[in-house]
């Protein structure tokens, strides 16, 4: 048996979760019970938000897709388990069995989130609805289920599926990867049949299996162009009477070769033997009174006793035949009738029925007459739903198209790529961002934590670090920042790719800027006008003219800012573009990020004592600078008197010195070129 996960981690665990919440809940979902439980659908909500295009501010509908690796085959069940539960025989069956479960590496599960005012919900996969009416400020009292390992994996897939549509990616990911038999499609009728052939046999079958034959569609579609011609008066019945409808009835029913139509003479008992039997009082009636017909069809003489008269083969909702006698459209006069014949489900049935009435000169109009004669001749299409969505009323799914009949592939294995290939497959429908900012608060959200970590331990301070040390640092720095005010602020920061060019290796990395909101406001103009040279002409300039151009590039945009002495509930609140992200990549502008905001520490008492250096600094420095110049000169020294006081000495040639001072002018011009790119993308 399966023990309960606290750490989903393979499609097994998922689906073992879900059957848990399905089986404690009721069949309008399974209710939350504790508050961890609420605080995570919060969470999932915060990561969702910048997903939700509802134009109603009461209400979210977001949908995603996760994926689960199926793990090896003990991830499902041991072999012991699988002969206990499964009731295997072999080593084979074992094998056998898991791949019927999970016959792809991987497992898609389709994520609904519901938010409506404090009520939210979680409709996961096919069978896992998980629901929270209020906020839950206690647990409450009783046995429940715990979802919480559950609602963790949830949480952390919204993040991995959230991160890939901002970088990009979800879109080509989900179309290229989602199994067919989680789409929805149209396949022609007539190419149903070659897959399946016995599929004919059964959209065009009555009673006992009994197909219609060649001659009988002949018949049917020489009836189906002929009642093209018709007006609407040559429908009207004058003198309708019950005795009339009966008669009509008993000729469908033999039509169809009900056995009962040999054995009961009497119409009116036939109609009782074969329709549904609810019939409202109409076999009570006068049968030959035309005068009692229609006092009964107004409602004068009715028994009501389900009101299913017109229902004259049982079946279900969508699966019975219906044969009524109905005033004509926009009229309600007394003895003015037309009959009205539909079965849409029940070809074989209602065509028989319709052919005999019509050859007994009987003018009767014909329901969805267009689309039975189209699945006759095998010229519509069959639409194919997800699997999990019952294959019935999913006519919204296909919005401009009249599709009647639709059917599940997830089954088909031998027909299966049959299907794929002659199926006219929609394009996936995949959430889209709704802003094309978010607020650094937010992108905290989606930090990858083993790359975060990786990028640490490989830098000199943490080389020696344990993993597991600097990876509970830096969750426990995060999850205070979640938690951490953010202040609204219009200034943006803008990441670019920047280079070290002073040593003979040149380091890329990322950088972040900050730049206020009026700074860009009032260069908007200016930015998109600036005239950037190539690398390739970069190369050929000489140092003196990459300072200059460097100089001039800088005049025409905003100063951007360093921000590592920014507070962090300002610097939660500034806004990055969405677009810069996904150009830089999405990891590194987060890790530039968070060296910015733990440069001088990882608590408020680092920052706030590095803050104090430098007040201390700025007012020494503004101390100096007030006194006389000789005196200034004492405080102050040269770069070159710092260097000779550390002993650092530039052994290097004069010439190869030049190469390194214009190496650095160099790649500082291809870092201008980098802001102005940047800054033109996110200004537009």
């Amino acid at each position: 048996m399966r023990r309960k996960k606290e750490v989903l981690k393979y499609a097994p665990d998922v689906d073992s979760a879900l059957h848990i919440i399905e089986r404690s809940g009721t069949i309008s979902g399974h209710e939350l019970c504790y508050r961890r439980e609420r605080l995570l659908l919060e969470q999932i909500g915060q990561v969702l938000e910048i997903l939700d295009n509802s134009r109603d501010e009461e209400d979210t509908r977001i949908n995603l897709w996760f994926t689960a690796e199926r793990g090896d085959i003990t991830d499902w069940r041991t072999y012991d388990d699988a002969v206990e539960y499964e009731e295997i025989n072999s080593r084979e069956e074992y094998e056998q069995f898991w791949l019927d479960y999970y016959p792809d590496e991987i497992k898609f599960y389709e994520c609904y989130f519901f938010r409506h005012g404090k009520f939210m919900a979680i409709a996961l996969g096919e069978r896992g609805l998980i629901e929270s009416p209020e906020e839950i400020t206690q647990d409450k009292s009783g046995i429940c289920a715990d979802t919480t390992p559950l609602l963790k994996w949830v949480l952390e897939q919204c993040r991995k599926a959230v991160q890939q549509i901002i970088s990009g990616k979800y879109d080509g990911f989900i179309n290229n990867n989602l199994p067919y038999y989680y789409r929805t499609g149209t396949i022609p009728r007539k190419e149903y049949w070659k897959i399946v052939p016995e599929g004919r046999k059964y959209d065009l079958a009555g009673r006992d299996d009994k197909i219609l034959s060649e001659e009988e569609i002949k018949i049917f579609e020489k009836l189906v162009a002929e009642q093209k011609t018709f007006s609407d008066d040559d429908f009207i019945i004058e003198d309708m009477t019950a005795a009339k409808y009966f008669a009509y009835c008993r000729l469908g029913y033999e039509a169809n070769n009900f056995p009962h139509c040999k054995k009961i003479e009497d119409d009116v008992e036939l109609y009782k033997r074969i329709a549904d039997g609810r019939d409202n009082g109409l076999t009570e009636i006068a049968l030959d009174s035309p005068e009692e017909f229609n006092r009964w069809k107004n409602g004068k003489l009715q028994v009501f006793n389900g009101n299913h008269p017109w229902e004259v083969i049982r079946g279900g909702s969508s699966t019975h035949v219906t044969f009524s006698v109905s005033h004509r459209l926009g009229e309600n006069k007394e003895g003015r009738y037309y009959l009205y014949l539909a079965g849409l489900h029940r070809p074989g049935e209602v065509i028989r029925f319709f052919i005999a009435l019509r050859q007994h000169g009987i003018m009767v109009k014909l329901g969805d007459m267009e689309e039975l004669l189209a699945r006759c001749l095998g010229t519509d299409k069959v639409g194919i739903v997800p699997n999990g969505v019952l294959p019935r009323y999913c006519e919204k799914f296909f919005p401009g198209e009249k599709v009647v009949d639709f059917m599940n592939i997830h089954y088909w294995d031998d027909e299966y790529a049959d299907f794929v290939e002659k199926t006219i497959w929609q394009e996936v429908k995949t959430p889209q961002l709704v802003r094309d900012w978010m607020t650094v608060k937010e992108l905290l959200q989606f930090v990858d934590m083993e790359k975060l970590v990786d990028k640490e331990c490989r830098t000199d301070e943490n080389e020696s670090a344990d993993r597991a040390d600097v990876y509970r640092l830096w969750q426990t720095f995060l999850r205070k920042m979640s938690e951490y005010h953010c202040q609204d602020s219009e200034d943006m920061l803008v990441f670019m790719r920047t280079w070290d060019g002073l040593g003979d290796e040149v380091e890329e990395f990322v950088d972040v800027s900050l730049y206020r909101r009026l700074d860009l406001d009032k260069f908007r103009d200016k930015v998109p006008n600036v005239v950037l040279l190539p690398e390739e002409r970069l190369q050929q300039l000489s140092e003196k003219e990459l300072i200059e151009y460097h100089k001039g590039v800088y005049a025409e945009v905003p100063e951007g800012y360093a921000c590592d002495f920014t507070p962090w509930e300002e610097m939660l609140g500034f806004k990055v573009s969405i677009g810069n992200l996904r150009r830089v990549g999405l990891q590194e502008c987060i890790h530039a990020v968070l060296t910015e905001m733990t440069f001088h520490g990882m608590t408020e008492d680092d920052q706030s004592e590095r803050r104090q250096e430098l007040d201390e600094a700025i007012e020494e420095i503004e101390d100096i600078r007030n006194l006389p110049q000789e005196e200034q000169e004492k405080h102050l020294k040269s770069y070159e008197d710092v260097c000779e006081e550390l002993g650092w000495k530039d052994e290097r040639s004069p010439e190869v010195q030049a190469a390194g001072r214009k190496r650095f002018w160099y790649y500082n011009a291809v870092t201008a070129n980098s802001v102005v790119s940047e800054l033109r993308e996110i200004l537009k």
